[in-house]
Protein backbone atom coordinates (compact mmCIF):
# COMPACT_ATOMS: atom_id res chain seq x y z
CA UNK A 1 0.00 0.00 0.00
CA UNK A 2 2.92 2.72 0.78
CA UNK A 3 4.69 1.53 -2.67
CA UNK A 4 1.03 2.12 -4.32
CA UNK A 5 0.71 5.68 -2.74
CA UNK A 6 4.05 6.93 -3.34
CA UNK A 7 4.16 5.64 -7.03
CA UNK A 8 0.91 7.89 -7.11
CA UNK A 9 2.29 10.96 -5.49
CA UNK A 10 5.19 10.81 -8.09
CA UNK A 11 2.54 10.24 -11.07
CA UNK A 12 0.88 13.49 -9.65
CA UNK A 13 4.25 15.08 -9.32
CA UNK A 14 5.13 14.70 -12.64
CA UNK A 15 1.80 16.08 -13.82
CA UNK A 16 1.99 19.32 -11.74
CA UNK A 17 3.53 21.77 -13.92
CA UNK A 18 0.48 20.61 -16.14
CA UNK A 19 -2.12 21.22 -13.41
CA UNK A 20 -0.44 24.69 -12.38
CA UNK A 21 -0.73 25.87 -15.97
CA UNK A 22 -4.67 24.50 -15.72
CA UNK A 23 -5.13 26.73 -12.60
CA UNK A 24 -3.59 30.14 -14.68
CA UNK A 25 -6.13 29.77 -16.86
CA UNK A 26 -9.32 30.56 -14.59
CA UNK A 27 -7.18 33.19 -12.53
CA UNK A 28 -6.17 34.98 -15.49
CA UNK A 29 -9.89 34.82 -16.42
CA UNK A 30 -10.82 36.50 -13.29
CA UNK A 31 -8.03 39.01 -13.10
CA UNK A 32 -9.02 40.24 -16.77
CA UNK A 33 -12.74 40.16 -15.44
CA UNK A 34 -12.06 41.93 -12.87
CA UNK A 35 -9.77 44.85 -14.56
CA UNK A 36 -12.72 45.28 -17.46
CA UNK A 37 -15.10 46.24 -14.29
CA UNK A 38 -12.73 48.37 -12.70
CA UNK A 39 -12.17 50.17 -16.75
CA UNK A 40 -16.64 50.23 -17.10
CA UNK A 41 -16.09 51.45 -13.51
CA UNK A 42 -13.30 54.47 -13.73
CA UNK A 43 -15.93 55.99 -17.49
CA UNK A 44 -19.13 55.07 -15.86
CA UNK A 45 -20.34 54.07 -12.49
CA UNK A 46 -23.84 53.56 -13.36
CA UNK A 47 -22.35 51.25 -16.09
CA UNK A 48 -20.18 49.42 -14.03
CA UNK A 49 -23.15 48.50 -11.30
CA UNK A 50 -25.04 47.47 -14.23
CA UNK A 51 -22.55 44.40 -15.93
CA UNK A 52 -21.63 43.86 -12.27
CA UNK A 53 -23.84 40.88 -12.02
CA UNK A 54 -23.03 39.48 -14.93
CA UNK A 55 -19.23 39.76 -14.11
CA UNK A 56 -19.35 38.23 -10.76
CA UNK A 57 -20.96 35.69 -12.03
CA UNK A 58 -18.22 35.01 -14.86
CA UNK A 59 -15.67 35.29 -11.81
CA UNK A 60 -17.59 32.73 -9.40
CA UNK A 61 -17.49 30.25 -12.34
CA UNK A 62 -14.27 30.56 -12.80
CA UNK A 63 -13.54 29.76 -8.91
CA UNK A 64 -15.60 26.97 -9.19
CA UNK A 65 -13.57 25.29 -12.16
CA UNK A 66 -10.24 26.05 -9.96
CA UNK A 67 -11.48 24.83 -7.00
CA UNK A 68 -12.84 21.69 -8.92
CA UNK A 69 -9.17 21.17 -10.00
CA UNK A 70 -8.04 21.44 -6.54
CA UNK A 71 -10.29 19.24 -5.16
CA UNK A 72 -9.68 16.74 -7.33
CA UNK A 73 -5.67 16.88 -7.21
CA UNK A 74 -6.09 16.44 -3.30
CA UNK A 75 -8.88 13.76 -3.60
CA UNK A 76 -6.41 11.89 -6.02
CA UNK A 77 -3.46 11.89 -3.62
CA UNK A 78 -5.22 10.52 -0.75
CA UNK A 79 -4.87 6.65 0.31
CA UNK A 80 -7.27 4.50 -0.90
CA UNK A 81 -9.38 2.87 1.91
CA UNK A 82 -11.72 0.21 1.24
CA UNK A 83 -14.75 2.67 2.45
CA UNK A 84 -15.35 3.46 -1.02
CA UNK A 85 -15.19 0.25 -2.75
CA UNK A 86 -17.91 1.37 -5.54
CA UNK A 87 -16.92 3.23 -8.58
CA UNK A 88 -19.09 5.26 -11.56
CA UNK A 89 -16.79 4.49 -14.38
CA UNK A 90 -17.98 7.44 -16.59
CA UNK A 91 -16.71 10.03 -13.33
CA UNK A 92 -13.68 8.23 -13.14
CA UNK A 93 -12.59 8.44 -16.58
CA UNK A 94 -13.89 12.19 -16.36
CA UNK A 95 -11.73 12.84 -13.58
CA UNK A 96 -8.87 11.07 -14.76
CA UNK A 97 -9.12 13.15 -17.83
CA UNK A 98 -9.40 16.44 -15.74
CA UNK A 99 -5.55 15.42 -14.27
CA UNK A 100 -4.33 15.24 -17.89
CA UNK A 101 -6.40 17.07 -20.46
CA UNK A 102 -3.52 20.62 -19.97
CA UNK A 103 -0.70 18.08 -20.99
CA UNK A 104 -2.47 15.85 -23.81
CA UNK A 105 -3.70 19.80 -25.09
CA UNK A 106 0.14 20.76 -24.95
CA UNK A 107 0.79 17.62 -26.78
CA UNK A 108 -1.98 17.69 -29.22
CA UNK A 109 -3.48 14.61 -28.38
CA UNK A 110 -6.97 13.98 -29.00
CA UNK A 111 -9.18 12.23 -26.24
CA UNK A 112 -11.90 9.80 -27.76
CA UNK A 113 -14.09 9.17 -24.65
CA UNK A 114 -16.76 6.56 -25.75
CA UNK A 115 -19.09 5.88 -22.58
CA UNK A 116 -21.97 3.56 -22.28
CA UNK A 117 -24.84 5.92 -21.03
CA UNK A 118 -26.27 3.94 -17.71
CA UNK A 119 -23.95 1.36 -16.73
CA UNK A 120 -24.36 0.27 -13.58
CA UNK A 121 -22.12 0.88 -10.39
CA UNK A 122 -19.33 -1.31 -10.48
CA UNK A 123 -17.58 -2.79 -7.06
CA UNK A 124 -13.98 -0.99 -7.44
CA UNK A 125 -12.27 1.42 -5.78
CA UNK A 126 -12.18 4.64 -7.82
CA UNK A 127 -9.23 5.97 -6.88
CA UNK A 128 -6.68 3.03 -7.61
CA UNK A 129 -8.60 2.68 -11.11
CA UNK A 130 -8.55 6.13 -11.47
CA UNK A 131 -4.37 5.40 -10.95
CA UNK A 132 -4.76 2.68 -13.40
CA UNK A 133 -6.15 5.27 -16.30
CA UNK A 134 -3.62 7.95 -15.27
CA UNK A 135 -0.29 5.25 -15.92
CA UNK A 136 -2.35 4.06 -18.98
CA UNK A 137 -2.85 7.80 -20.20
CA UNK A 138 0.46 9.11 -19.00
CA UNK A 139 2.69 6.20 -20.81
CA UNK A 140 0.84 6.50 -24.26
CA UNK A 141 1.69 10.29 -23.92
CA UNK A 142 4.68 10.14 -23.26
CA UNK A 143 5.08 7.25 -26.31
CA UNK A 144 3.83 9.18 -28.69
CA UNK A 145 6.55 12.06 -27.47
CA UNK A 146 9.59 10.27 -27.25
CA UNK A 147 8.48 8.39 -30.66
CA UNK A 148 8.12 11.71 -32.04
CA UNK A 149 4.21 10.54 -33.50
CA UNK A 150 2.92 13.11 -36.00
CA UNK A 151 0.67 15.42 -34.15
CA UNK A 152 -2.01 14.77 -36.55
CA UNK A 153 -2.41 11.00 -35.70
CA UNK A 154 -2.05 11.12 -31.65
CA UNK A 155 -5.36 9.96 -30.15
CA UNK A 156 -6.38 7.85 -27.09
CA UNK A 157 -9.69 6.16 -27.03
CA UNK A 158 -11.24 5.31 -23.46
CA UNK A 159 -14.46 3.11 -24.44
CA UNK A 160 -16.46 1.75 -21.49
CA UNK A 161 -19.73 -1.17 -22.44
CA UNK A 162 -21.55 -3.34 -20.43
CA UNK A 163 -20.25 -6.91 -21.20
CA UNK A 164 -23.48 -8.73 -19.66
CA UNK A 165 -25.94 -8.32 -16.37
CA UNK A 166 -22.66 -8.68 -14.01
CA UNK A 167 -19.52 -6.57 -15.36
CA UNK A 168 -18.48 -3.98 -17.49
CA UNK A 169 -15.38 -3.44 -19.42
CA UNK A 170 -13.36 -0.77 -19.79
CA UNK A 171 -10.72 -0.45 -22.68
CA UNK A 172 -7.90 1.96 -23.22
CA UNK A 173 -6.53 1.88 -26.89
CA UNK A 174 -3.96 4.58 -28.88
CA UNK A 175 -2.33 5.16 -32.05
CA UNK A 176 1.42 5.41 -30.32
CA UNK A 177 2.55 2.26 -32.11
CA UNK A 178 2.19 -0.63 -29.43
CA UNK A 179 4.57 -2.22 -27.11
CA UNK A 180 8.14 -3.75 -28.97
CA UNK A 181 7.86 -7.47 -29.04
CA UNK A 182 11.00 -7.91 -27.58
CA UNK A 183 10.25 -5.87 -23.86
CA UNK A 184 6.51 -6.85 -24.05
CA UNK A 185 6.84 -9.96 -21.50
CA UNK A 186 8.51 -7.78 -18.86
CA UNK A 187 6.09 -4.04 -18.97
CA UNK A 188 4.25 -6.04 -15.62
CA UNK A 189 7.39 -6.21 -13.85
CA UNK A 190 8.53 -3.70 -11.33
CA UNK A 191 11.07 -1.15 -11.42
CA UNK A 192 10.96 -2.03 -15.09
CA UNK A 193 11.06 1.10 -17.12
CA UNK A 194 11.94 2.52 -20.87
CA UNK A 195 11.91 5.99 -19.79
CA UNK A 196 15.39 8.03 -18.70
CA UNK A 197 16.40 7.89 -15.17
CA UNK A 198 14.39 10.91 -13.55
CA UNK A 199 11.25 10.18 -16.11
CA UNK A 200 9.71 7.41 -14.67
CA UNK A 201 9.52 4.61 -11.59
CA UNK A 202 9.28 1.43 -13.36
CA UNK A 203 6.29 0.82 -10.83
CA UNK A 204 3.30 2.18 -12.53
CA UNK A 205 2.25 -0.78 -14.66
CA UNK A 206 3.18 -3.02 -11.91
CA UNK A 207 0.67 -1.78 -9.68
CA UNK A 208 -1.74 -1.23 -12.11
CA UNK A 209 -1.60 -4.81 -12.96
Amino acid sequence: MQLEQSTKLATLGEMAAGIAHELNQPLNAIKLTALNLLRIHGASKDKAVAQMPAKLEQIAAQVDRAATITDHMRQSARQAGEEEAVAVLSEVVANSYLLVESGFRLEDIEFRAELAADLPVCRIHPVRLEQVLLNLLTNARDAFVEGDVAKDRRWIRVATVATDENSVTLEVEDSAGGIPTEIIDRVFDPFYTTKDVGKGTGLGLSISY
